[in-house]
């Protein structure tokens, strides 16, 4: 903060055009604060398992501690193709999280890498957005897909899904310790803290997955939140919608 003492006083030689325009660019600075500092991220405000999340949607690079943040899981055979599908190493997820375990109403068939990106999102980020907004903890999930051979949006003509690579997950509803249900469809625009807690959620994904959609983004994700991995965009601006 700069005080009136300060700009009244100094010699009057000084206050020349550039003595006014550097006091200008003073006042400026301190109002506003620098324009370099870095924005935060919303995952970084909760839990990180395992320091397996991070701005940039970088995959682990080995599978071997997947049951830090996974509790019922099993590798399975390689996911042949056709074409640009399949799953070179493979898990199949029953059970995520560990401390506060989250059952999958459908087993999940990922690419291990993914799976614990995934168990480190939802052991974190999500039970402690539960407990913020819901007073209560995540027991189950409801997804709608994992992989699945397929283009976008199953769109004829459209680019290969992460789906068809086992680095995608679509989250439909969750289960809370309490006996709720909901869903993205009835709560994104719902009462305040089921709404605040579908859209802190996509915020929180965005980054540790670089792809992010949800009810605002189109039609075809009206009713769920997908996260997803694109190794090649990996330390790129995500794209959350």
């Amino acid at each position: 903060m700069v005080s009136r003492r300060a700009i009244a006083g100094g010699h009057a030689a000084a206050r020349g055009p550039l003595f006014i325009l550097a006091l200008g660019l003073l006042l400026l600075g301190a109002c506003s604060g620098s324009p370099d500092a870095p924005e935060g991220h919303a995952y970084e405000a909760y839990s990180n398992p395992g320091g397996l999340l991070n701005h940039q949607a970088r995959l682990p690079r080995r599978c071997d501690q997947w049951s830090r943040v996974i509790d019922l899981a099993a590798f399975v055979q390689p996911v042949p193709g056709p074409g640009a599908c399949g799953i070179p190493s493979p898990l199949q997820v029953f059970v995520i999280g560990r401390e506060n375990p989250v059952n999958l109403n459908l087993p999940a068939t990922l690419d291990c890498r993914f799976a614990l990106m995934l168990g480190a999102f939802v052991e974190g980020p999500m039970q402690d957005l539960a407990e913020e907004h819901l007073d209560s903890q995540v027991v189950a999930l409801g997804h709608g897909a994992s992989y699945a051979c397929r283009t976008r949006n199953s769109q004829r003509g459209a680019k290969i899904s992460q789906h068809a690579k086992g680095l995608a997950y679509d989250l439909h509803s969750v289960y809370l310790a309490d006996g709720r249900v909901l869903s993205v469809k009835e709560g994104w625009n719902g009462d305040s803290d089921e709404s605040d807690f579908w859209q802190e959620l996509h915020a929180a994904a965005c980054g540790p997955f670089n792809t992010v959609l949800g009810p605002r983004s189109d039609r075809f994700h009206a009713d769920h939140l997908h996260f997803d991995v694109v190794e090649e965009r990996s330390g790129k601006t995500p794209y959350c919608r």
